[in-house]
């Protein structure tokens, strides 16, 4: 009960909980007798601004805090983005949620099970959620991990691709033409398809991905910002997800970095949050210190990270965070196999570069608190890690 009383004077419990309503927000504290006035009356304004989670009806039926599920609705990117339930959370015994349940994937399983078992105790297990096992329910396989956004309040979320490849390198030996994926270049990509491929029956995944990741920055910089949650429009940016694929260049990533934390560090209600400038800092740490783990980690000399993401959180109370999700293709090498993740694949190589992508991702962070700071040296700032087929980015 004392930890039920701490969190009643804070006034982001109600989001914390996903109690939609006035009526919801009473209804969960009847069954907390001792609760007391106090908490009737510090949330009794109506709904809440923004909410982290939503939670499942079904059968037409009204919600109820006891519930144990809730579908996230606070996804960046990925399949769960788009929609449907491929993601869920677990509540604990205050109904707050505690723990995600992710659509189960049998490689992803695989290195979750392996990371937990062997590695625990490696620098940069504290950057990855806990693996706590597979659940059942409704005849699906989920697992279950930690809940990242749990000691936030109002996240903002930003899902970034890393690493300077997005596919396996025994995708290089799969021949089958896929006539989705042509369509797909045609339309995102038409100057790029060859006239060939115009009257093809469709292109390899490998084609496709190749020329995805050469026409964003995952090419250019081993980062991509796929996606964003939590976000509300801006003075400058109306629709995020519109704003976001634009991005290309450097400066693009330092602009839109710096308008995520300004978004973010101001309160919803429009009272003011943290500076942004001490919000920025605090992410700038923290990719420093993943960059760190990455580069120093005994375990990730023996992996091969492919399509992995880190997620950047932060909310208008202080709190940032750096978090290493998506294991579907992240591989063990063989025994006689190392990579350093700083260097350009090369056919055989297994090289991801991850620590390439981290860097510049330091680097533009630091950019973006510099011109918050207007000390920008712009002889400088604009610099990014430029190795063989990784192109400049420093935007004139």
């Amino acid at each position: 009960m004392a930890k039920l009383n701490k969190l009643t004077d804070e006034k982001g419990f109600r989001e914390t909980l996903a109690l939609d309503t006035a009526q919801a927000w009473k209804n969960w504290t009847a069954n907390f007798p001792n609760v007391g006035q106090k908490a009737h009356g510090i949330l009794q304004d109506g709904a809440p601004m923004f909410r982290s989670v939503t939670q499942l009806h079904t059968n037409g039926s009204q919600s109820r805090p006891s519930e144990k599920l809730q579908a996230l609705d606070l996804v960046a990117a990925g399949h769960a983005s788009a929609g449907g339930c491929a993601i869920l959370l677990e509540k604990d015994a205050l109904g707050i949620p505690a723990n995600e349940l992710k659509k189960l994937d049998e490689e992803e399983l695989e290195t979750l099970e392996r990371l937990w078992k062997l590695f625990k105790t490696d620098s940069i297990m504290r950057f990855v959620p806990k693996f706590e096992g597979i659940v059942e329910k409704d005849d699906k396989r989920y697992l279950r991990m930690s809940y990242l956004l749990r000691p936030f309040r109002r996240a903002r979320v930003l899902d970034v691709n890393i690493g300077t490849r997005t596919w396996l390198e025994k995708e290089c030996d799969n021949k089958k033409l896929r006539p989705d994926l042509l369509e797909r270049m045609k339309a995102e990509y038409p100057d790029q398809v060859t006239a060939e491929e115009q009257n093809s029956a469709g292109v390899t995944k490998l084609r496709f991905m190749r020329l995805r990741d050469a026409m964003t920055t995952i090419g250019t910089l081993g980062f991509r910002i796929d996606g964003i949650a939590g976000s509300r429009p801006t003075s400058e940016i109306e629709d995020w997800s519109a704003h976001i694929k634009k991005v290309q260049t450097f400066k693009d990533t330092a602009d839109l970095f710096r308008a995520f934390i300004e978004m973010a560090s101001e309160h919803d209600h429009q009272q003011e949050g943290v500076p942004a400038e001490t919000l920025a800092q605090a992410m700038l740490e923290k990719l420093r210190e993943i960059r760190k783990a990455f580069a120093t980690s005994s375990c990730m000399r023996r992996h091969e990270c492919i399509g992995s993401s880190l997620l950047l959180v932060a909310d208008a109370f202080g709190q940032a965070g750096v978090f290493w999700i998506d294991f579907g293709k992240t591989r063990l090498l063989p025994e006689d196999c190392h990579v350093d993740h700083n260097v350009e694949w090369q056919p055989g190589s297994h090289e991801d570069g991850v620590v390439i992508g981290l860097t510049n991702m330091v680097s533009s962070w630091q950019t973006c608190l510099d011109s918050m700071s207007r000390i920008e040296d712009p002889l400088t700032s604009n610099t990014a890690i430029t190795t063989g087929c990784l192109k400049s980015c420093i935007s004139q």
